[in-house]
């Protein structure tokens, strides 16, 4: 008698399909064009270069806000500006994301290929939780630079996300907050992260209102409030 295996009896399984590939977007670095690597897909919409983080980068490096400074990212998705404030001679940039791994790897993965493994390290982080391997990652300081890049369309964690920076940040520091109304009906919401951050202390200065293009052409609402980078320095 054949000796009769589970799939011979039950068929095999089909292999599951293979992940799609990642995508990739360019960026223009000072003549260089630097590839950035974006997961296929995210929960987190991390498969996107966001305009406001391009519009981020010119702000950090036509002001040279970077050299010397220690940075921090929060909810870096594909870590363009943190990128960028390495190249531009930042001491020290700790780029952080929610702790999943497949999406910190990819950070991993675009430092490696811009060549600043000396300067940037990867480390996962939920926004309000404890902020002890951070400072460590930073030689036990505080960050002169936080960046903060298209987050506060995530209205329920703006409280998280302030007492996160006011606790990331030294004395002197600045927080970049750069972002655009995706959803204009939302905009009053967007906008309360800088009425909590004022109630909370904080000094809030706008910096920067250029406009882009849209991320989404398919999305409702005025295209010009969609199309819009808004950026804001927080100081204590």
């Amino acid at each position: 008698m054949a000796d009769l295996q589970l799939d011979s009896i039950f068929g095999r399984s089909p292999s599951p399909p293979p992940p799609p590939p990642p995508k990739y977007e360019k960026y223009n670095y000072n003549g260089r064009e630097l590839s950035i690597r974006l997961e296929s897909f995210h929960p987190l919409w991390a498969h996107y270069l966001w305009n406001a983080s391009r519009v981020f980068c010119d702000y950090l490096i036509n002001n040279k806000l970077c050299k010397g400074k220690t940075v921090c990212e929060l909810g870096a998705g594909a870590g363009l500006p943190s990128l960028v404030a390495s190249l531009e001679g930042a001491k020290r940039a700790v780029v952080t994301d929610y702790p999943d791994e497949p999406l910190l790897n990819n950070l991993r993965i675009n430092i490696k290929e811009c060549g600043i493994e000396k300067t940037a390290i990867v480390e996962g982080f939920v926004w309000g939780s404890n902020i002890d391997h951070l400072i460590e990652a930073n030689g036990g300081d505080e960050f002169d630079i936080l960046i903060l890049s298209d987050l506060v369309f995530n209205h329920s964690q703006h409280n998280a996300l302030l007492r996160s920076c006011k606790n990331l940040m030294k004395k002197g520091g600045k927080c970049l907050v750069f972002f655009s109304h995706h959803r204009p009906h939302k905009a009053k919401e967007d906008m309360e992260f800088f009425e909590k951050a004022t109630e909370d202390g904080w000094n809030v200065k706008k910096v920067v209102e250029e406009l882009v293009g849209v991320m989404f052409e398919e999305d409702g609402g005025d295209e010009t409030v969609r199309a819009t980078v808004h950026g804001y320095e927080l100081s204590l």
